[in-house]
């Protein structure tokens, strides 16, 4: 999937393609998850982690339905209720 996803996070445009996503986690380590993660570079990431890492945005500035919403996007596989990995 090489396609763009345009959206505007917490007033800032961003433009990714899933790739993009993937390459900016890939020497991330996830922090503790809480609730809700996204599988991404076949790991957990918290969704606010991942977003943030991704875009550059502080996740103080956005809601985890924001950022599941935006992940989604990009054909990520999400889960909510996850136990605390």
């Amino acid at each position: 999937m090489n396609d763009v996803v345009h959206f505007v996070l917490a007033g800032v445009s961003c433009s990714l393609t899933r790739q993009d996503v993937e390459r900016r986690l890939i020497h991330t380590d996830p922090a503790p998850i809480t609730l809700h993660a996204v599988s991404i570079n076949g790991l957990w990431y918290p969704v606010g982690q991942a977003l943030e890492v991704a875009t550059g945005v502080d996740p103080r500035k956005f809601r985890s339905r924001e950022a599941r919403r935006h992940l989604a996007q990009f054909g990520f596989e999400l889960q909510s209720s996850v136990p605390r990995r």
